[in-house]
């Protein structure tokens, strides 16, 4: 519960801009000028870096938070970049995906049981839209994105849709 209240207050703060400060040969990507680029960047670091040198590569954070467990959450824009005790997981949240509260949720379900296992992250986003958001604990080997207001959570393994999971069951 807590972390979802930590995701509602990212939310909040979306929109500032990323700092910039790195120096290994990611740096090239993550500088450049199109916003797509922490997005390129950001579910590639590697797993098991330090929080000094995450904060090494892309600058200080907009935010630093100690949440249930021990982890620790760092905040870049949309990205949570979360640590326990090294960096595991990487989070994006998209403004334009949320679920509209006056939408009905019935299609979205019977979208979601239509899709076939192994369907590509791409083809589930052309069939249900735009993410709400997207987990990253190993770039294109694990991944997760979520839709409904986090009603289904869809899991990804090696590019493929691998589950899908109504959490609320």
């Amino acid at each position: 519960m807590k972390a979802f209240a930590i995701a509602i207050s990212v939310i909040a703060l979306v929109g500032s801009s990323l700092a910039c400060g790195q120096s290994d040969s990611q740096a090239a990507d993550f500088q450049a000028a199109d916003h797509a680029a922490p997005d390129r960047v950001m579910p590639r670091l590697p797993n098991g870096l330090s929080i000094d040198e995450v904060k090494e590569r892309l600058g200080e954070p907009r935010a630093e938070d100690e949440v249930e467990g021990g982890e620790v959450v760092l905040t870049y824009g949309l990205w949570q970049l979360v640590f326990h005790p090294s960096l595991y997981k990487r989070t994006r949240y998209y403004r334009a995906g949320y679920w509209p509260a006056d939408k009905p949720i019935a299609p979205l379900d019977r979208q979601v049981r239509e899709l076939s296992l192994g369907s590509s992250r791409a083809a589930v986003e052309r069939e249900l839209g735009k993410t709400e958001a997207w987990q990253v604990f190993d770039f294109n080997k694990w991944e997760r994105i979520w839709y409904g207001n986090g009603r289904w959570k869809l899991s990804f393994r090696d590019k493929k849709l691998s589950g899908k999971q109504k959490p609320d069951n």
